[in-house]
């Protein structure tokens, strides 16, 4: 599973990306978070 550092890590930069980006990053910002929100979801439908 993700560790919860790699978690907070993964959210820290999605939130930096939003601040520092605004609107005009918002695309890019949440294609990562879909994609990190997806690998989870493997990990767990899997048991990784």
């Amino acid at each position: 599973m993700i560790s919860d550092i790699i978690k907070s890590k993964m959210i820290a930069e999605i939130l930096e990306g939003l601040i520092n980006g605004g609107t005009e990053n918002f695309a890019p910002v949440l294609e990562k978070l879909l994609n990190e929100l997806m690998k989870i979801e493997r990990e767990k439908c899997i048991g990784a």
